[in-house]
């Protein structure tokens, strides 16, 4: 497995890896909609963005925004098909790694499985608030405080 920064040219890549997580998800991505690749592409060079892939071929990614004294997560994107890797929590804390220390990390995850939400616990962020939706799904957010 090799996770590596992402670069402009690799916004194809990203675009796609967030389109089949959303498309494995029918009920989040009503509510999380698709960024066209312009939006993407414009999103790269602002923010860490990390590719995870294995044999050259892309598994997830994730995107990040330092906030001064936090790091926003806004982005992180596994499809179903690697799920059962932990994929998710790989990349967490392999984001964690391109920070400076003493930071706290926020990101915010809705999900209709419960279990997806294990990958967080997996790379220790705690959850800090909880909402079930009406349409089933489950919206956490999270907070992790790296010393």
């Amino acid at each position: 497995m090799k996770i590596a920064n992402a670069a402009v040219d690799a916004a194809e890549i990203v675009h796609a890896l967030q389109i089949r997580y959303l498309l494995s998800d029918p009920e989040v991505a009503k509510v999380a909609k698709i960024e066209d690749l312009a939006a993407v592409r414009h999103s790269i060079p602002r923010r860490t963005c990390l590719i995870a892939e294995h044999r050259g071929v892309a598994l997830g990614a994730i995107r990040a925004q330092d906030r001064g004294g936090f790091v926003y997560i806004d982005a992180l994107w596994v499809p179903d098909f690697v799920r059962r890797l932990p994929l998710c929590a790989l990349l967490l804390l392999e984001l964690e790694t391109r920070f400076a220390p003493k930071r706290t990390y926020q990101l915010r995850a809705i999900h209709g499985d419960a279990r997806c939400h294990n990958a967080y616990v997996r790379a220790a962020y705690a959850p800090v608030y909880e909402e079930r939706r009406a349409d089933g799904l489950l919206l956490r957010l999270y907070e992790k405080i790296a010393l």
